[in-house]
């Protein structure tokens, strides 16, 4: 199995709803719309972010969310310095915010930098304990490591949090697959499925497990939905 993958554009969408404050006096400015569009070129969003930066009369929390954003687009085009030096004006300037930190910590966890995304995935669970995004990035970080135990919990609490979260269940799963505990982790690929029933990674992990343990026919009909779903997952 490959390692599975965390969802950045989860991060910005949430950064921009918690700057949500700073937002509503530029609700008709489509700067604002394109700068937190993960769907859109990084290059497009580069250019939006930088204007609501550049212009007067920007809050403290705007141009945070700003700097979030663009750090984002940076990262998506591997200009990771670039990258990093956003995300720092944007934690400095809202300090308070735990979405900063989990943009940075997923930085640091492409960089392999493991000690400072930790750091940074705990700093943002010790502002909002009630942030799942946090608790996924954390135990993402441990089961890069090889630390199934101490991922599980995070997962667990991820789940705890917010119970609809696909991608916890799916990465849930991918450490009890480590585990060679297929059993569970089948449990937990069919919850990602119950919450995402297009989630195509996780139909082809339930495939994986399911022959693991000498399901031959369940495997192959989940790995063949799963490439019906995304041809670049053909064995």
């Amino acid at each position: 199995m490959t390692r599975h993958p965390y969802l950045p554009a989860v991060a910005v969408v949430a950064l921009a709803l918690a700057f949500a404050s700073g937002a509503a006096n530029a609700q008709n400015d489509n700067n604002v719309n394109i700068c937190k569009n993960n769907s859109l070129l990084p290059k497009e969003r580069i250019a939006a972010c930088t204007a609501i930066l550049e212009r007067g009369g920007v809050s403290g929390e705007m141009r945070a969310f700003a700097y979030g954003a663009r750090g984002t687009a940076y990262r998506d085009l591997g200009e990771t310095d670039k990258a990093e030096a956003d995300y720092e004006k944007s934690i400095s300037l809202y300090p308070n915010n735990a979405n900063g930190y989990l943009l940075r910590g997923n930085l640091e966890r492409e960089r392999h930098e493991y000690a400072q995304a930790i750091k940074d995935y705990s700093q943002a669970i010790k502002l909002n304990p009630r942030y799942a995004g946090g608790y996924l990035g954390r135990g993402n970080m441990y089961s890069d490591q090889g630390d199934y135990d101490r991922a599980i919990e995070d997962y667990s609490d991820a789940i705890r949090v917010d119970p609809n979260y696909a991608a916890a269940y799916y990465s849930r799963g991918f450490a009890y697959y480590k585990k060679e505990d297929f059993e569970r982790a089948i449990d937990d690929f069919t919850g990602a499925i119950r919450v995402n029933p297009q989630y195509a990674i996780a139909y082809q992990a339930r495939g994986l497990a399911k022959r693991q343990l000498g399901d031959t026919d369940g495997a192959q009909a989940d790995i063949d939905r799963a490439v019906q779903l995304d041809p670049r997952l053909k064995e």
